[in-house]
């Protein structure tokens, strides 16, 4: 303390609250003593930036100040491209959703005897077109499916058609 003393206040910047606590503040109850303390920091630190004012040091930034950035533009576009593609992801989520619920309800107020509407509107379309969608990937991938067995059996007509037979070949 001795040397702060005989220091600027400018080197050091420490401010030391001397109020003393209030006499009926229960030291075993957290609750007070978090507001006790929250009360000598905000004293604290009015009293520290009137000081700066005082002194002529600034405390906020000018309106005009521009930071530089940590992220690069390509980054941040990567990151924002990242979020809105989540968005677009839950909002077609709660499509699909909703969507399952209309055909629940759809379905228990058929077997009740009730004709209710088809359920209709953009929520069926994506469902299908998300259906359309995995079906043509799948496709892709592992072909479009269905037996495979018997596949090159004769048949009557395929035995009687000799358009591609060849002499020279065969």
């Amino acid at each position: 303390r001795s040397m702060q003393k005989k220091l600027a206040w400018r080197s050091h910047l420490v401010i030391v609250d001397n109020t003393p606590k209030p006499a009926s503040l229960d030291v075993d109850n957290d609750i007070e003593r978090e507001k006790a303390f929250q009360l000598q920091t905000v004293r604290s630190m009015q009293r520290g930036l009137s000081k700066l004012k005082q002194i002529g040091i600034p405390t906020a930034r000018p309106s005009d100040y521009l930071a530089e950035m940590v992220k690069s533009d390509l980054q941040m576009k990567k990151v924002q491209q990242k979020t809105l593609a989540g968005i677009k992801e839950t909002e077609r989520k709660e499509l699909i959703l909703k969507n399952r619920e209309k055909r629940k309800l759809y379905k228990q107020s058929r077997e009740a005897g009730v004709a209710p509407s088809q359920p209709k509107g953009t929520a069926n379309e994506v469902s299908r077109a998300m259906v359309s969608q995995k079906r043509n990937y799948r496709n892709a991938k592992f072909g479009f499916g269905g037996q495979k067995k018997r596949g090159k059996k004769n048949t009557t007509e395929s035995t009687k058609d000799v358009s591609a037979f060849s002499r020279l070949k065969h």
